[in-house]
């Protein structure tokens, strides 16, 4: 029994830490998010905009907002083209990879216009002092990861 004393207590402690780092955090949020709240790539400012107290009102209309932003042609388009850069990328086409970048490149003025009428129109749901809160949250952002993308 002494010769596997060291080993089950290793084997104790490892199986102690795995499960205290699968642990969520204190601060973590209870359960995934929905819809705008994810933050998702299109939509950066979806973190700061949980933070702002919105009403029922308020989260169903921009939730619209955002829903119509990516039904958009545009939207759609961009998205066939990501999938297949990635498809060509797995595949190792270089030339191919090469004529999607540059496609995605016509898009992107196209596409950065888009998001800034989403912008807008999402900060018209908010209130006055939502969007000076949202502007708070935004500059203590810049200040932890530097200068901030065009977000909301």
């Amino acid at each position: 029994m002494n010769k596997f004393a060291p080993v089950l207590a290793a084997l104790l402690v490892a199986t102690g830490a795995a499960v205290a780092y699968a642990q969520p955090a204190p601060d973590a949020q209870p359960g995934p998010r929905q819809g705008w709240e994810r933050g998702h790539r299109g939509m950066k400012g979806g973190r700061l905009l949980s933070q702002l107290n919105l009403s029922d009102a308020q989260k169903a209309q921009i939730q619209q907002i955002v829903e119509a932003q990516k039904n958009t042609p545009l939207a759609s388009q961009m998205q066939s083209l990501r999938t297949q850069m990635r498809e060509a990328r797995q595949s190792g086409d270089t030339a191919r990879v090469e004529s999607l970048r540059e496609q995605m490149a016509a898009l992107r003025p196209q596409l950065e216009q888009m998001h800034r009428q989403t912008k807008e129109q999402i900060q018209a749901v908010l209130t006055p002092e939502q969007r000076a809160q949202l502007e708070q949250l935004k500059s203590q952002n810049r200040g932890r990861r530097g200068p901030a993308p065009q977000t909301l």
